[in-house]
């Protein structure tokens, strides 16, 4: 099994064939408190997707085979909340906006400034957290919106089910009571208090099944 970074925590992976400026980078990221996963080719980026949960991916754009255009479209259909940084010594227009239309959280030439790289991945990670925060509430107010609809359903039900049991009770009183000065049968008497008996005593069983759900 693979192994996934704890809840809050920033894991990193830095792809780049050149094996100086994978180390470069990954001195630029030590006085932010991260220690990067370093991988110096796409297929090897590839593993670690399959292995690791990652928050940002630093990418060098060219590499030979998988290259970080391919990564980076791999990486959002694994995990559309991963923040993507792309680097390339071969910078220009139509590559800068095509890793952009791709997703790319942003885009640095080779070489750049180690505040400059610092400065991207802080503001990556924030974007991430960002995310995943508004993700977070909008699966809390789901869950809310899913459980007042149970409730109401649920009061609904019990509701409809005190209201019948009451119309036995009501029916049989009056019955009873409500006999015009002749006497009862005394069988229909009989039935009738074992009726209320019997509805008093669901009444009870509601009350209680209710007060058990909601704790009282």
């Amino acid at each position: 099994m693979g192994r996934l970074p704890e809840r809050g925590s920033m894991a990193i992976l830095v792809v780049d064939d050149d094996e100086e400026y994978l180390n470069y980078i990954s001195k630029a990221l030590t006085p932010l408190g991260h220690t990067p996963t370093l991988v110096s080719s796409g297929e090897a980026a590839y593993k670690e997707l399959d292995n690791c949960k990652y928050s940002l991916i630093l990418t060098d754009l060219r590499m030979p085979g998988i290259t970080g255009l391919q990564l980076l479209e791999s990486a959002r259909r694994i995990d559309p909340l991963t923040v993507t940084i792309v680097m390339t010594a071969y910078a220009s227009t139509d590559s800068a906006m095509e890793a952009i239309r791709l997703g790319a959280y942003d885009y640095l030439p080779k070489p750049s400034g180690v505040d400059v790289i610092q400065a991207s991945v802080r503001r990556g990670l924030e974007y991430y957290e960002l995310r995943r925060a508004l993700i977070e509430r909008n699966v809390q107010m789901e869950k809310f919106k899913r459980e007042s609809q149970e409730t109401v359903k649920f009061i609904q039900e019990i509701s409809s089910q005190l209201r019948n049991t009451l119309g036995v009770v009501k029916d049989c009183s009056s019955l009873i009571t409500e006999t015009g000065g002749k006497p009862l049968d005394p069988l229909d008497e009989a039935a009738s208090l074992l009726l209320i008996k019997e509805n008093t005593q669901l009444m009870s069983a509601i009350l209680d099944d209710l007060d058990s759900r909601h704790g009282a």
